[in-house]
């Protein structure tokens, strides 16, 4: 994400130099009377402006890409066919060959540079040209779009480089290792949003817990024990959907936040889970259970976890391996 905000802020900073430039020139070409110059470059400035547009409010997507490479190279061909003071527009291709690749990136922009650059060599060769290009440009044209290949092609993978670690780190600080699912510490820091969309009566939250889970850390062990902890993890997330919200509270303790649920579908999804647990085997004739507390129907995700907990407790005392669910 990082990367590609970098990556729209050094387009925006580009155009906002070609802005500049197009101004001074517009300038400079309306004072000497070379009105059709004129009109060409206000053009240009507008579309540039346009496409600044697209980028705030869109971002720098594949069309906004294409869609410069297509306006800058009937411009560029203008350029080299007019000439410009002293015959010198040719030359301005060489920082539109920089710009494109900026723009469209290292793919993309080495292609329409070098196809800009053999337009230029047609247009010169067949004679729609009046005055000489040297062929040292054409070399120093190719050097320039290739080392700012080079270069683009390093900046885009440093910045893919930096955004996977950033990434890698973040889902680090959010998840819990053991399981893959959020861990607690993300899930307080979201309570204040939740409490935000507890705006109706289609979200619950449920607080699965597994049954005799110390006995099963004592007598078979902590590499046990965390098996057992991600095949329930698995099983929690294989019965709710993938938009549901499924954490790691603590210990053997995980918390379900679910939306769009009625207090019959969540009885339904505290079932399906009841039976997904006890396919669980800690023996060929041993499985596990879970007990599960479950409320639907608050605007406030303090006070549903509350009661779900107050239910958790009651299924324990109940004889546990069961749901109790409970319309706030």
């Amino acid at each position: 994400m990082k990367g590609l905000m970098h990556s729209e802020f050094r387009v925006r900073l580009l155009f906002a130099i070609h802005l500049s430039f197009l101004a001074f020139f517009s300038i400079l070409s309306f004072i000497h009377h070379k009105y059709v110059i004129v009109t060409v470059l206000l053009l240009f400035f507008a579309v540039l402006v346009g496409l600044l547009w697209s980028i705030k409010h869109f971002g720098m997507t594949l069309w906004v890409k294409w869609l410069y490479i297509v306006i800058v190279w009937p411009f560029v061909l203008f350029l080299v066919i007019d000439g410009g003071y002293q015959d010198t527009g040719y030359l301005w291709s060489i920082p539109i060959f920089i710009s494109t690749l900026h723009v469209a990136g290292f793919f993309i922009g080495f292609f329409a540079s070098i196809l800009y650059l053999f337009s230029i060599m047609f247009l010169a060769f067949a004679g729609y040209v009046d005055y000489g290009i040297p062929d040292r440009f054409y070399a120093v044209s190719f050097a320039v779009i290739l080392l700012s290949s080079i270069h683009e092609y390093l900046v885009d993978r440093q910045s893919k480089e930096l955004t996977d670690n950033i990434e890698a780190k973040q889902k680090q600080s959010e998840t819990d290792p053991l399981t893959g699912l959020l861990n607690r510490r993300f899930i307080d820091e979201k309570m204040s949003m939740w409490n935000q969309a507890l705006n109706d009566e289609s979200k619950a939250l449920m607080i699965v817990d597994i049954d005799h889970f110390k006995d099963v850390n004592d007598t078979l062990g902590h590499a046990e024990g965390d098996r057992i902890l991600r095949e329930v993890a698995k099983a929690i997330a294989s019965v709710v959907r993938p938009n549901d919200v499924i954490g790691r509270w603590g210990g053997d303790e995980f918390v379900v936040f679910l939306e769009q649920v009625h207090e019959s579908d969540l009885e339904a999804v505290c079932n399906r889970l009841l039976s997904k647990v006890q396919t669980i085997k800690l023996s060929p004739e041993e499985t596990i259970t879970v007990s599960i507390g479950a409320v639907t129907a608050s605007n406030n995700f303090h006070k549903m976890f509350k009661e779900a907990d107050k239910l958790l407790y009651a299924a324990k005392q109940n004889g546990r391996n069961q749901f109790l669910v409970r319309l706030l």
